[in-house]
């Protein structure tokens, strides 16, 4: 059996090997390590083992990893407790020290869906920290500090943990926390839409020599290109660095490539247009997520599969999560992407219900944009989807006014894309309203803005060559037989002319009956009628016309 000194020289050189398996960018591997060196660490027993085991992981946000972590945090403060006390003095500071950073590390690690903002521990590690003087320490304090304060409401506190991050980090010579510090600077620019800023620290990134031997910064680093390359349009290059972030992940062994792989193909699909290929791969992988247990998989399986067309099976997975979204901490960082994207599938499920919901919540980040972090793609402006949902809830001025700051929004912050998806909005509004006016007998007066709109927004597709959003621009622009109906609103406005009840079609199309009372509301003030008989009447007018 190995003596306590053995065991101490091997748990010694399972740490190094861990610390250079996390510098490579494998954090299952790495951890793997610790826990192999935490268990010498009971079997000496030695305290400070433990501790050093918890501290070598860093960086992590949630899953199972972060959780073991913290529970490895709680075991090496318990059993530090216990040694300090009986320590001489010299070896009580260094294991005092020791505990300030794994109260730090533990912060970082708390589950944020089961913690309160009021409640994470993360001020009280950082003032710790702060007053133990240890630059190690206060690094990993500032981390759980930004954890805490993941929503992005908060970003412009990000700045400020971010330059701090910087300054510690280039002192005691860690790359990693320098390059944290710049992609949380990133994220905050990105998300307040200031693109100079963010421009400015992106060269920043690059132009540092401590950061450009690194792998998995430069994967990060290549990720972030590539987002912002999608964000501006520029279809092409966007994969090219894409294919050249996930070949570096590859090589490099870094364990979140395929995830984060995974994520950019879904964004690029979803607004570049259909493949096949990748299509299948992504799905699989949400399938995957989904399988796991993490609730808001299903959430990504329904705006993947509303993204393509499959309205079906998005319902089908709405109906499982559209009950629970009140059940998301708002303090997430994933929290405001979940909105967008529950906004997008209530407008293709016409959703009434969900949507007045969503409209409450989305509406203190309007004027931001809507990103998970940085190396994860923009879904852009929070009022292109404000917009949206006061379309789908008839307010068709709240609707203009959002959409209006959409395209500002999108055209500062240098994306034609997301200006051209504000433009399709505003063409469908000044359409409305010109079938408003012909329908009271006035001067179609919308005509011009609807033309106007639509021509800017077919400037930028033809300069794209994106043929996907030409398609839904025609869609929108040609002349169809729904009277101005949305998808939805035809769809029960068929059900009304055959007769049915509120009720009827609530359990038909799985709705509530309050939401399809809307829908019929809107139905009437769209075509201009006031009874049930009249929308029978105008619907078999279509159906005639069609010669069905």
């Amino acid at each position: 059996m190995a003596t306590p000194a053995d065991a101490a020289e091997q748990a010694d050189a399972l740490l190094e090997r861990a610390a250079a398996a996390f510098g490579a960018g494998d954090a299952f591997a790495a951890w793997a390590l610790c826990e192999e060196a935490a268990a010498l660490g009971r079997e000496i027993p030695d305290a400070s083992v433990l501790a050093r085991a918890a501290l070598v992981v860093r960086g992590l946000v949630s899953g199972e990893l972060a959780a073991r972590v913290h529970a490895l945090c709680e075991e090496a403060l318990a059993r530090l407790d216990g040694e300090i006390a009986a320590a001489g003095a010299a070896d009580a500071r260094e294991r005092d020290i020791l505990r300030v950073r794994v109260r730090a590390q533990r912060a970082a690690t708390t589950d944020l869906w089961a913690t309160r903002p009021e409640d994470h521990p993360a001020a009280a590690a950082l003032a710790a920290a702060e007053a133990s003087g240890d630059a190690l320490a206060i690094l990993l304090a500032l981390d759980a500090r930004r954890q805490s304060l993941s929503n992005q409401l908060h970003a412009r506190d990000w700045l400020a943990l971010g330059t701090r991050a910087i300054d510690l980090g280039h002192r005691i010579g860690d790359a990693e926390r320098v390059a944290w510090g710049r992609f949380c600077r990133i994220d905050a620019f990105w998300m307040l839409g200031e693109r100079p800023e963010l421009e400015h620290e992106l060269r920043a990134v690059t132009a540092d020599s401590m950061l450009d031997r690194d792998p998995s910064i430069a994967w990060r680093l290549g990720l972030v290109q590539a987002s912002l390359a999608l964000h501006d349009g520029k279809f092409d290059l966007a994969a090219r660095l894409a294919d050249r972030a996930h070949a570096i992940a590859r090589t490099n062994g870094l364990g979140d490539g395929e995830f984060f792989d995974m994520v950019f193909r879904t964004h690029f699909t979803a607004q570049a247009g259909p493949d096949p290929v990748v299509d299948a791969r992504t799905e699989r992988m949400i399938h995957g997520v989904v399988d796991s247990g993490v609730f808001l998989g299903r959430l990504y399986l329904a705006s993947f599969l509303s993204d393509r067309g499959r309205d079906a099976e998005a319902a089908a997975e709405w109906r499982l999560v559209r009950g629970r979204l009140g059940e998301v901490p708002r303090h997430l960082h994933e929290f405001v992407v979940g909105l967008a994207d529950a906004a997008k599938i209530c407008v293709r499920q016409g959703d009434l219900e969900t949507a007045r919901l969503l409209y409450g919540e989305l509406a203190p980040y309007a004027g931001m944009q809507v990103i998970g972090s940085c190396w994860t793609p923009s879904v852009g402006p929070a009022d292109l989807y404000l917009g949206v949902l006061a379309e789908l809830l008839g307010d068709d001025d709240a609707a203009e006014a959002y959409a209006l700051a959409a395209r500002e929004s999108a055209i500062s912050m240098g994306s034609p894309t997301f200006e051209a998806w504000a433009l399709l909005v505003l063409v469908r509004i000044a359409r409305r309203r010109e079938a408003d006016v012909g329908r009271a007998g006035g001067a179609a007066g919308g005509g011009r803005a609807a033309r106007e709109y639509a021509a800017a927004a077919r400037e930028i597709g033809e300069r794209l060559g994106w043929s996907m959003f030409l398609a839904q621009l025609d869609a929108a622009t040609v002349r169809d037989d729904r009277g101005g109906l949305s998808r939805r609103e035809y769809e029960i406005a068929g059900l009304v002319a055959s007769g049915r009840s509120n009720r009827q079609i609530a359990d038909e199309l799985f709705l509530s009956e309050r939401t399809v009372e809307s829908h019929v509301t809107h139905i009437f003030g769209k075509l201009g009628v006031a009874t049930r008989v009249e929308v029978a009447t105008w619907h078999a007018s279509r159906d005639i016309r069609a010669g069905r």
